[in-house]
């Protein structure tokens, strides 16, 4: 899940956090904390790529969203992984880029 949006905060000053999906609830307590995810419409594009492919996946979904009629809405857009990118024989993650969305 990202805070920041990488072409306008430095490097250095990004947010990210590291999310895992539960199905129970569970206390949050110490280092790990807990964030529910609003329901709601968003963006998901697919995307089997290489380490050095992210930027370009980014920039298609932004790109789409430029000419959808949707534009960005409350919340935060992730990214939800679908594999191991070690065990894939091209060393490739499979993803989908979700963004939050509202129409124009």
């Amino acid at each position: 899940m990202y805070h920041d949006d990488p072409s306008v905060t430095s490097m250095e000053n990004l947010r990210q956090s590291a999310c895992i999906t539960i199905d129970n609830d569970v206390k949050a307590e110490g280092e790990i904390g807990r964030i529910d995810l609003p329901s709601g419409m968003h963006a998901a594009g697919r995307f089997e790529i290489a380490a050095t492919g992210f930027t370009e996946a980014w920039n298609t979904m932004c790109l789409w969203l430029t000419e959808s009629g949707f534009q960005p809405s409350e919340g935060l857009p992730y990214e939800l992984y679908y594999n191991n990118h070690l065990e894939h024989p091209e060393k490739k993650f499979i993803l989908d880029i979700c963004i939050p969305v509202k129409q124009l």
